[in-house]
């Protein structure tokens, strides 16, 4: 039984013997066996198809609870969602997507300003720069979509990163800028990826909630 996951994410789940033959019509998708727990992916090898082995941790996609949200603060605060990477996961050459999804919340007029970041424990990897709120956003869905690639692994590991921000509500793209975060960290050891949130004015209804949090491997 397949589930289709948001932006495209599709995984697959049953025993392994079940698993059905590697074609176009899976490309890129996930297969699951509940039996072994193991993780495949489907990829174009040659003049066909196959199954490759990844990591579970190449494929994330985490859900915000109710109280993931920031609000009635000028102060740059993280969300409580984040998506663990386990320690060695990380190859030379992955790229790897990450989207953030947010919803806005109901402040009607003169919002100020709101700015995000992508960060893992060594800094940002990506800004979202401050950028104006119009009026009347109540419920403005904001998505922040970053693609990562690995340039260096080890203890020196190396990403270069690039990222879009869209406010679907409104249509306007913000601007985004690579951070230092991704310029020298261990890919030896655990790290988890997250989203920050910074208004301007600090009212209560300035929030904003983090709905989702996905993380894909789309090449190895």
């Amino acid at each position: 039984m397949a589930v289709t996951l948001n932006y495209g994410l599709a995984l697959y789940e049953g025993p392994a013997t079940e698993r059905p033959n590697a074609t176009v019509d899976y490309l890129n998708a996930f297969y699951r066996a509940t039996d072994t727990g193991a993780f495949t992916r489907c990829v174009a090898k040659g003049s066909g198809y196959q199954w490759e082995a990844v990591s579970p941790a190449m494929l994330a996609q985490i859900n915000g609870d109710d109280g993931d949200t920031i609000g009635n603060t000028d102060v740059k605060t993280f969300f409580e969602t984040v998506c663990p990477l386990g320690a060695n996961v990380l190859k030379h050459g992955d790229v790897i997507k990450i989207v953030g999804a947010f919803e806005y919340g109901s402040k009607a007029s003169g919002p100020g300003t709101l700015e995000l970041t992508l960060e893992i424990a060594d800094g940002i990897l990506l800004l979202v720069t401050a950028h104006t709120l119009p009026d009347n956003a109540s419920g403005h869905q904001i998505v922040v979509t970053a693609y990562m690639t690995v340039t260096v692994t080890g203890v020196h590991a190396a990403v270069e990163v690039s990222g879009t921000a869209i406010n679907a509500g409104s249509g306007a793209v913000w601007a985004c800028a690579p951070g230092a975060g991704g310029d020298d960290f261990s890919s030896l050891v655990d790290k988890s990826f997250k989203f920050s949130a910074k208004f301007s004015l600090a009212d209560v209804a300035n929030t904003i909630s983090q709905k989702q949090f996905i993380f894909e491997l789309i090449e190895r």
